[in-house]
């Protein structure tokens, strides 16, 4: 064969474009190749929330999901596609992350949604490219990564500029989980778990809300979107995935989204459900509640629930209405306040509608970049860094040590010689200010074209000889000007072709002629549902098989409209070729409605089917046009037509129930006071029987009071509370008085206050008296503390008393005695002294005689129990109260939590012996006052645990 190439010099630009083209919403898009947002409708994805796309380093979409689904470049659902276990409903159902050290090989991460607790498991897919002429298919599935998994997940480019990061976040926890992907995988069994920031605890709606890493991977940032109505901002370190120092920014109802500028010195985040604010944040303010104080709102969205806050590949941050026909724009989102420049519709989507989401990407594919031409095998290189801002210096490494010393270079903009053709990874690292910023991406080498057609050969007759000019060339040229990368040969003659790359030109000539023949068949021309397939055979025991796709197996599965043909060749070099026209009737589309309704107990909804079907099946088994929905849960419809095709359809309904009792119990108020009556903070209207309308109605006398209330879809309900004057306690005796001594009088105020504190020193709802005497008794209530009193009187005056159970602490002495004047002693011990010296704990008791009547009493003597807790300390180093403790005897099971005044943990001490100096992390804290909770279990006098709990302050005083 006649082999010729001519090599040209042509420059290839490689910027970083991975994320140029968006798919979200109900099938709109976004392309960004032109530099600026152009509206495209060719995407197939439509989806509520969740979604990712990724394209080549020229721009061009490979695939893309909403975390069910996967579609090819063509738009056609990628072999295998179906069935990934993320969710259309999750905030961030996928993300899609390269493998590093390949061109072909990527992991889509996803997540599911919060409804689908028994599965909230973060799973992985492979997708190889390298199958199906570059079209794709899924190789591995559904992977299982992490359990009880939240809706939030991002990823970012590690230091090294090549590896990754992506992270999520568990159920019921503080736990953020970071996992590592290089060219080994993602390392599952390893992850970095930081314990840290607010618990993302029940109910459910707490699990909604975005996660974002920041562009240079300084923070990230979550939302969550139910009762804890907050954003939280914290520190990531890109070295080594750990997660620190959370910032809360409370009191957001609807938190959802939010977004980093391109320098990191805002955040934006935006809340939805009735609030629809964007709120911009100035990080680059010092201490964490100056940032708290900048929240400033620099837009409204009306009519329209907020969605996602996504940042573009032109340092523009996009924002999502939901079913809205344009996108928002912050247009300079480094500026501060209202500079940035919100427009509401900025970009019209071409009559297509937004949803909730925008394209999940990883974070830093925004960052420096660098180009690199030409890149042909022999020539010299020329890398080009995109990088806007001021270095010191830099280092690039091409990847390629045989090259020896000239595998290094110091030059802003360097050339390089490879030894050979193939993939190297070229790596510049820029030095400013003491800090390292490295750039990584696998390039390709190129060989000038190189085209063999085989030897002059022949073909079988009646049959054709297909010529393979190979893959990977820019362009190919044919004798008869056709340029596809192969030919069909029918007849005998001489055939040529010419192939271009980034290199060159080459070419190939062939002479063919006939020879006998082979005879193979399809199948007659037919047509099936959308969604189904066919296998297509035209036999086994050839000795290969060529489809009109490129594959090579003897069994080519046909699911979409189109041509199909197969060239086999049996041992002897005969080669047949057959074909097939399938059509494959339309996709049946239609909605009973939005996927997500919400109706007021007791009311209901009509769904409605489309006419024109042949049968119809709803999910009770029902077979009627139409359905009346009246409970909560998720109602479906499957429709069936003529040609037997069958689709589905369904809907979540939500019932929202108003209880009949929000206002509480009935209860009382003070006198000359009056009294708050709260009702539930979240109802859209308020109207009390004084015509006010807050959610608080200021009650200042007693009686009945009543309120109604509207939800934000219009459901309503009613409540009454009834209001009391509150009565002040009154001491009450059990019995009348007695004669002899030993028998008891019972006192006590009644039940259910606050406190008790009598003048006997008990803290008991009551007390038992054995003598005469005026006893007070002081209560504490919610309305104040009240003081009553009592004279109780004995007829005998016979009697004594050794006194109340005490304690004795560090052995000390203590005397008991009856009291002088009776006839005779006798002490537990043997003794007949008038008095007992103990300075051991236990049972003493002593009977006296007084001549009529022989009288006794005992006592218990037990250790102490005490817990003291200094209110200051100085910790500067001259051995002087240095230390903050707890002193204490008979403690048990202690734990002691200290926080400053944002509520952030400083030390935490499990045992009374611990000591804190003071430091947090290593780092001296700053003069001033922080505070602690005690958690301990002291031993009563009948030997009972009792679990207390003190609070309280402490000051910090270097003094230096």
């Amino acid at each position: 064969a006649l082999i010729t190439y001519l090599i040209l010099f042509s420059v290839s630009s490689f910027a970083q474009k991975k994320t140029s083209v968006w798919y979200f919403g109900n099938n709109a898009g976004l392309d960004f190749k032109s530099g600026t947002a152009v509206a495209i409708t060719d995407g197939a994805l439509s989806t509520r929330e969740g979604c990712a796309t990724i394209c080549d380093d020229l721009g061009n979409i490979l695939f893309y999901t909403e975390g069910t689904k996967v579609w090819n470049k063509n738009h056609q659902i990628m072999e295998n596609g179906n069935g990934l276990l993320g969710d259309f409903s999750s905030t961030q159902s996928a993300i899609i992350i390269p493998k590093p050290g390949t061109s072909n090989i990527y992991y889509i991460i996803t997540v599911p949604s919060i409804y689908n607790a028994g599965n909230a498991i973060l799973r992985y897919s492979i997708v190889d490219l390298s199958y199906n002429s570059g079209f794709g298919k899924i190789t591995m599935k559904n992977e299982i990564i992490l359990e009880n998994v939240t809706e939030k997940l991002t990823a970012i480019k590690k230091i090294n500029g090549i590896d990754y990061w992506f992270i999520a976040h568990t159920r019921g926890s503080d736990n953020f989980y970071t996992y590592s992907v290089t060219e080994s995988g993602i390392d599952i069994n390893n992850p970095i778990i930081s314990e840290v920031g607010i618990i993302h605890s029940e109910p459910i709606s707490n699990y909604v809300g975005y996660l974002k890493a920041s562009p240079k991977g300084n923070y990230i940032a979550c939302a969550l979107h139910g009762s804890a109505q907050l954003f939280e901002l914290l520190n990531f370190d890109i070295q080594t995935g750990a997660i620190s120092n959370p910032i809360d920014f409370i009191g957001h109802y609807g938190a959802y989204s939010l977004e980093f500028s391109p320098d990191e010195t805002r955040l934006y985040f935006a809340r939805e459900n009735g609030q629809n604010e964007i709120f911009q944040v100035n990080l680059d303010l010092e201490t964490p509640i100056d940032i708290i104080n900048s929240q400033t709102i620099i837009g409204y969205s009306p009519g329209y629930n907020i969605g996602a806050l996504q940042l573009g590949p032109d340092d523009k941050i996009y924002i999502s209405f939901d079913f809205s026909q344009y996108l928002g724009v912050i247009n300079e989102p480094n500026n501060l306040d209202t500079n940035c420049d919100f427009v509401q519709d900025g970009v019209y989507l071409a009559g297509r509608q937004a949803r909730l989401g925008l394209p999940n990407f990883v974070s830093n594919f925004f960052e420096a970049n660098f180009t690199y031409e030409p890149d042909c095998e022999g020539d010299s290189t020329l890398f080009t860094l995109q990088y806007s801002g001021t270095y010191d210096s830099l280092t690039w490494d091409f990847g390629d040590p045989t090259t020896g010393e000239n595998n290094i270079s110091k030059a802003q903009n360097p050339y390089h010689v490879f030894s050979s053709a193939g993939e190297f990874v070229v790596k510049v690292v820029i030095y400013s200010g003491g800090s390292e910023y490295p750039i990584g991406k696998t390039i390709a080498i190129s060989t000038p074209p190189f085209v063999e057609l085989g030897n002059d050969t022949s073909f079988c007759a009646l049959a054709s000889f297909l010529l393979k000019a190979g893959s990977g060339f820019s362009s190919y040229l044919w004798q008869d000007g056709s340029t596809d990368s192969v030919f069909l040969a029918t007849e005998e003659g001489k055939y040529w072709v010419r192939v271009e790359n980034s290199c060159g030109f080459g070419s190939d000539t062939i002479n063919i002629s006939a020879g006998t023949g082979l005879d193979i068949d399809l199948g007659n021309d037919t047509s099936f549902c959308y969604g189904k397939s066919i296998a297509l055979s035209p036999g086994t025991g050839f000795y290969s098989y060529y489809w009109q796709d490129g594959s090579a197996d003897s069994v080519l599965l046909a699911g979409i409209t189109g041509f199909y043909w197969v060239q086999v060749t049996d041992s002897a070099g005969c080669t047949a070729t057959d074909s097939i026209h399938i059509d494959t009737f339309m996709d049946i589309d239609f909605s009973i409605g939005p996927d997500t309704s919400v109706i007021c107990e007791g009311d209901y909804i009509f769904l409605h089917g489309p006419e024109g079907y042949v049968s119809y099946e709803w999910q009770d088994g029902s077979s009627f046009l139409d359905m009346i929905a009246d409970t909560a849960g998720i109602y479906w419809l499957e429709v069936t037509d003529e040609n037997s095709c069958a689709a589905r359809d369904s809907i979540l309904l939500m019932v929202s129930i108003i209880p009949d009792d929000f206002l509480g119990n009935d209860t009382v108020m003070c006198k000359d006071s009056y009294l708050e009556i709260h009702a539930p903070p979240y109802f859209y209207k308020y109207a009390w029987n004084d015509g006010s309308s807050d959610s608080v109605l200021i009650a200042w006398e007693t009686g009945d009071y009543w309120v109604y209330v509207e939800d934000s879809i219009g459901c309503s309900g009613i409540d009454t509370l009834s209001l009391a004057l509150f009565e002040p306690p009154h001491i009450s005796k059990s019995g009348d008085s007695l004669a002899c001594p030993g028998d008891s009088i019972v006192l006590s105020p009644g039940y259910g206050f606050i406190g008790y504190y009598w003048s006997t020193g008990s803290g008991d709802s009551a007390i038992t008296v054995y003598s005469d005497g005026l006893f007070w008794v002081e209560t504490t209530t919610f309305c104040g503390v009240f003081v009553d009193s009592t004279d109780v009187a004995f007829y005998s005056n016979s009697g004594f008393s050794l006194g109340p159970d005490t304690n004795t602490c560090s052995r000390e002495a203590i005397t008991l005695s009856p009291g002088p004047g009776f006839a005779s002693y006798l002490w537990s011990d043997g003794s007949n002294d008038s008095i007992l010296v103990v300075e051991e704990v236990g049972q003493y008791s002593v009977a006296v005689f007084d001549g009529i009547c022989e009288l006794t009493d005992s006592i218990k003597v037990e250790k102490c129990n005490m817990l003291r807790v200094p209110n200051v300390f100085t910790p500067n180093g001259d051995s002087y109260n240095d230390y903050f403790f707890a002193v204490g005897e008979n403690v048990k099971e202690f734990k002691m939590t200290i926080f400053n005044r944002w509520g952030q943990i400083l030390k935490v001490l499990n045992d009374i012996d611990e000591k804190w100096d003071g430091s947090r992390n290593g780092n001296e804290c700053p003069d001033a006052v922080y505070y602690w909770v005690v958690r301990y279990t002291e031993i009563s006098r009948d030997a009972i645990p009792v679990k207390k709990v003190l609070k309280g302050s402490v000051t910090l005083i270097r003094g230096k």
